[in-house]
């Protein structure tokens, strides 16, 4: 990484494929995190990875760009990624956006929110919309990623200085025992999260952006010693969901509407032909509502 305004650290690979096996993976997992690295750790201004694969050189810069007002505690951070590939003195072009120095560009845009020490994110795309969240990227940062926390139960990126990670930084620990200080401290936050959240995915349906499919889906519950289920499934799952089912974000045959409406229905079954049979019952009930990319909204839900 690049840290600004004059520090800069590089990392080399070293030699024997079991090495470069290693240093790729590591690679690989910062790339899928770094755009959120870029937000929460503002010291670094920019991170640049390298890549050689037989004779290809590949260069990938990601680095901090525009941060915009959007609203009312909701900001864009613009992140420009530069691609450059290389190999037998050629410059290999995989995208039509080009620059004459033989690069590609792209534009990333990661949204957010802030309050108290808690950042609340998620990468979205100008056309698309939000884009759904990858199984690689932890739902928990301390400024940095906590590998292990992939499937922790929270729709975004949640990120805070605050959190008291486990002794491996693989999560946080939300057990049920008020002498763990951490525990209470954490359980503390993650309720101002949610508060956070409410805010959050509100502004973003009244200002109806795109793909809020993907900013409302919660990773299902997975045993974990170090998360009380009683707690979780009462402060997160019932929370989010109580959040989630008051706001008019799915498009329907009358309009936007949300899963509390009347006549709304997501039908589920095992397989298609199943499906729309349950679909034409329905459609003869008064005021069922036809709900526009109904695959999208069951996969969130």
């Amino acid at each position: 990484p690049q840290c600004l305004p004059h520090a800069e650290n590089r990392f080399f690979h070293l030699e024997g494929e079991r090495s470069r096996r290693i240093a790729k993976t590591g690679m690989d997992d910062l790339k899928e995190t770094i755009l959120y690295v870029l937000l929460f750790v503002q010291k670094i201004g920019s991170v640049e990875l390298e890549y050689r694969i037989g004779q290809i050189d590949e260069k990938i810069c990601f680095q901090r760009g525009e941060d915009i007002e959007v609203s009312e505690n909701l900001r864009k951070l613009v992140i420009k990624e530069t691609v450059e590939n290389s190999g037998d003195r050629k410059t290999v072009i995989k995208e039509t956006v080009e620059n004459s120095g033989g690069r590609k560009r792209a534009e990333h845009s990661v949204m957010y929110s802030q309050s108290d020490g808690l950042t609340l994110a998620a990468c979205m795309d100008a056309d698309m919309g939000f884009l759904k969240i990858p199984k690689l990227v932890p739902r928990i940062f301390v400024g940095f990623p906590l590998i292990g926390a992939e499937d922790f139960p929270f729709p975004v990126i949640l990120n805070s200085e605050k959190f008291c990670p486990n002794e491996p930084r693989s999560g946080i620990t939300l057990v049920d025992n008020e002498n763990s200080k951490d525990a209470v401290l954490n359980k503390q936050l993650i309720q101002q999260a949610v508060l956070l959240y409410q805010h959050f995915l509100h502004t973003l349906v009244q200002l109806h952006y795109k793909g809020l499919e993907h900013i409302v889906s919660v990773p299902q519950w997975k045993a974990d010693k170090e998360i009380s289920e009683i707690w979780v499934k009462e402060h997160l799952y019932a929370a989010i969901y109580d959040i989630v089912s008051k706001e008019p974000m799915i498009l329907t045959s009358s309009g936007y509407c949300c899963l509390e409406s009347d006549g709304m229905y997501l039908v589920s079954a095992e397989t298609e032909a199943e499906r729309e049979g349950v679909k034409q019952l329905l459609s003869v009930l008064k005021g069922y509502l036809v709900v526009a990319g109904e695959d999208h909204w069951l996969e969130a839900f």
